[in-house]
């Protein structure tokens, strides 16, 4: 399952994807910097941001544009470019710099780098960080361990420290997904039912489990519950906008092995008729019994997990394309 880390690194390839960052907010995976003129502002700027994503959820940082705030309390967002003016030796710098300055060392640190123009020394570093799983990293510049929280990068609190060095514990919540059926459905004509809920893979217990995604993915939430009885695993919160949050209370756990199924989602299908028959064509045609193809488009489902005393992580998971056959 790729995270959004991994997926920003994939989709920071070149120069068209580095306009369209212009506009966008900075957030746990995402952080921009312009890379500054004094030796050590860069030394110390780099260890903290590779630091912060490495003890969280992982994360991208590219280096050549600027981003600022708009008001207090609202992420930064990145509002134009900063390009770095020798790339090739910046980049060659940077790989240098987060070895000395980084401790433990991080395994998997990939870089790459985007031209202002096809032949201009000038350009953008892209640096992927992936998550870290053994005890936490700090800067050696000053001895502190960071986190990514949100669009800052903060340092760790004691007992953030004291559970990454294994002094407790620890959960570790993954989405588990299941594509169900399809049938007809009296209000929306052919749907394909799924199934969410969190595994605990790691080796101590989730408290508070909680997963939030959007509206706008494609998916519903079927209101008959896991039972046809309007239950949930976890209780749906209220939420405003576009979020869909389910948010465990105290007596909610998900125990080391256990998967605690959570909703049950639909994607409605699209009727596009089937064998030279129109979509939506009356019954009574012809005499003749009449069937319909209803195709489900691909659909991305993005989430973030949460629990008690661990940093919120990100899953993804692509569902294909299908198709049903059903009488009308």
């Amino acid at each position: 399952m790729t995270g959004r880390a991994e997926f920003l690194y994939a989709d920071i390839k070149d120069r068209p994807a580095i306009d369209r960052l212009i506009g966008e907010s900075e957030d746990g995976h995402l952080d921009c910097k312009v890379w500054p003129d004094k030796e050590k502002e860069g030394h110390e700027m780099l260890a903290k941001a590779i630091c912060g994503f490495a003890n969280s959820d992982g994360g991208v940082l590219v280096i050549g544009m600027r981003a600022k705030q708009e008001k207090a309390g609202d992420p930064d967002v990145i509002k134009e470019t900063a390009c770095v003016r020798d790339a090739s030796s910046v980049r060659s710098r940077i790989l240098t710099l987060i070895g000395q300055h980084v401790e433990p060392p991080i395994a998997g640190i990939e870089t790459r780098i985007i031209t202002e123009t096809p032949k201009s020394k000038s350009g953008f570093i892209i640096v992927y960080v992936p998550k870290s799983g053994g005890p936490p990293h700090r800067s050696r510049k000053d001895s502190k361990f960071y986190i990514r929280v949100g669009s800052s990068t903060l340092p760790m609190e004691y007992w953030q420290i004291e559970d990454r060095f294994g002094s407790r514990p620890h959960p570790k919540l993954e989405l588990h997904f299941e594509i169900r059926h399809s049938a007809k459905d009296v209000y929306s004509g052919v749907v394909r039912h799924f199934a969410i809920g969190l595994k605990n893979s790691g080796v101590g217990i989730a408290k508070f489990p909680g997963i939030m995604f959007k509206r706008t993915l494609g998916f519903e939430v079927d209101s008959d519950g896991l039972d046809g009885l309007g239950g949930y695993g976890i209780r749906k919160r209220p939420s405003e906008g576009d979020w869909i949050i389910f948010g465990g209370g105290v007596d909610d756990v998900v125990y080391p092995g256990q998967t605690v199924m959570i909703a049950k989602l639909k994607q409605e299908g699209k009727n596009v008729g089937i064998n030279g028959i129109p979509a939506n064509m009356p019954i009574s045609y012809g005499g003749r019994e009449i069937k319909a193809r209803f195709v489900f488009r691909q659909l991305h489902f993005l989430c973030e997990i949460s629990c008690e005393g661990c940093q919120p992580t990100t899953a993804e998971m692509v569902v294909p394309e299908g198709e049903f056959i059903a009488d009308i």
